[in-house]
């Protein structure tokens, strides 16, 4: 994911040195990151918004990567969410 990616009201909501921080947190709680569980990728089309979602594996547990796109194809949201 880029900043040029984000919309606008991700790139003041969450500039580059946000994001940075977010994810050395994640690192720091759950272990350094190991790899995607692509197999486990799911998809959500919306009227505004598109979402995908994908487990994020850590060796300290599982956080689900949910990235929201608008009609632009821009991202919209981003968030890490406890795996149910």
């Amino acid at each position: 994911m880029s900043y040029e990616e984000q919309d606008e009201t991700m790139k003041k909501g969450l500039p580059p040195s946000g994001l940075k921080m977010v994810w050395v947190q994640v690192n720091m709680t759950f272990g350094k990151y190991e790899k995607a569980d692509m197999d486990s990728l799911k998809e959500t089309h919306g009227d505004r918004f598109d979402v995908i979602e994908v487990p994020f594996l850590f060796p300290k547990g599982k956080l689900n990567l949910r990235l929201a796109f608008n009609n632009n194809r821009e991202i919209s949201g981003l968030f890490f969410l406890p795996v149910n």
